[in-house]
């Protein structure tokens, strides 16, 4: 994000830039070719080439391909589009647009936001509950300040896995209650979309039933969802639909989260690209087979028990009588 005025507030060592009027186009050569601007990956500031810069390209399919169904995606749509009528009695307190969504991992929270964004071309701002902090003071100046370059640059806010703040509150905890009152303040005052994901929706606060606008719950993929996954996900591979990958198949057959099926298909994609591949339903099996969970699980277990069977054998010639101790 290009914003020097922004930098310039929040950095008091800044360069002093000139004023443009009456300045020579000939004399624009002698000018900086860097920009400050603002990574919303890294969450810094950057001194950028400005013959690097160009116009962002927004998938305005990526809302129609989410795998969600149609009633929801047009509740979802029609809050975001349209800004909210300001009926709190308190100016500028209640206009925003606060989502919930919960369920377990890999099912489209964090999806929907992203699709969201894209269609309507506006820029997302991840924010993880590491960088928030667990100190009621920094708490409220980071989120302050995310709330605010929200405001200035119209980005929509994405806090991932807010259980720390969501949590019902208890006279016990006074350190994260404290933090409960500040997130439920900013939050109150805040006038953009913010996306919260949990997975834990049933300790939700009190407190917070009020302050969310809609609650989305997102379920275990069935076959049908996980299908068009599949789908979706090696649509951007060089393979034919028709004769290499069932997606019937692997949908019936491995009931994996789209997180799993996005990294199944990214290693297939660089076995293609490196050893030339072709990508396949055999190959796809065999990527699951080996990097799966359930596979991971086994091979833990197994680990377990042989350990288990060693430490049995060593005990059993310990307690022989002839057996030869090492001193």
């Amino acid at each position: 994000m290009i914003d020097v005025s922004r930098y310039n507030s929040t950095h008091s060592d800044y360069e002093k830039g000139i004023e443009m009027d009456g300045v020579k186009e000939e004399e624009l050569f002698m000018c900086a070719s860097k920009l400050r601007a603002y990574s919303f990956t890294w969450k810094e500031w950057y001194r950028i080439d400005v013959e690097q810069l160009s116009e962002i390209t927004f998938d305005d399919k990526a809302f129609d391909k989410l795998v969600l169904d149609q009633t929801r995606k047009s509740l979802i749509e029609s809050l975001v589009k349209f800004e909210y009528s300001k009926t709190d009695i308190i100016s500028n307190k209640g206009d925003g647009c606060t989502f919930l969504l919960h369920g377990p991992p890999g099912v489209g929270k964090t999806l929907t936001a992203e699709a969201i964004s894209e269609k309507l071309h506006r820029p997302l701002y991840i924010v993880s509950i590491g960088e928030l902090g667990t100190d009621a003071k920094n708490l409220e100046k980071e989120l302050r300040n995310i709330f605010e370059m929200a405001d200035i640059w119209n980005a929509i806010i994405l806090i991932d896995e807010v259980d720390i703040f969501l949590e019902r509150r208890n006279a016990f905890e006074v350190k994260r209650n404290a933090l409960v009152c500040v997130f439920l303040r900013l939050l109150d005052y805040h006038q953009g979309i913010v996306f919260l994901t949990t997975n834990r929706v049933n300790c939700l606060d009190d407190a917070f039933q009020t302050r969310i606008s809609i609650f989305l719950e997102y379920k275990e993929l069935d076959t049908k969802a996980r299908e068009t996954l599949w789908s979706t996900f090696l649509e951007f591979l060089d393979y034919d639909p028709n004769n290499n990958v069932n997606v019937k198949k692997l949908s019936e057959k491995h009931q994996l989260n789209g997180r799993e099926i996005k990294n199944i298909v990214k290693l297939a994609r660089a076995l293609n690209k490196e050893k030339n591949e072709l990508i396949t339903t055999e190959l796809l099996e065999k990527i699951i087979n080996i990097s799966s969970k359930k596979t991971l699980e086994k091979s833990a277990e197994e680990t377990q028990s042989e350990g288990n069977k060693r430490k049995s054998g060593i005990n059993d010639q310990d307690n022989q009588p002839n057996s030869k101790k090492i001193k």
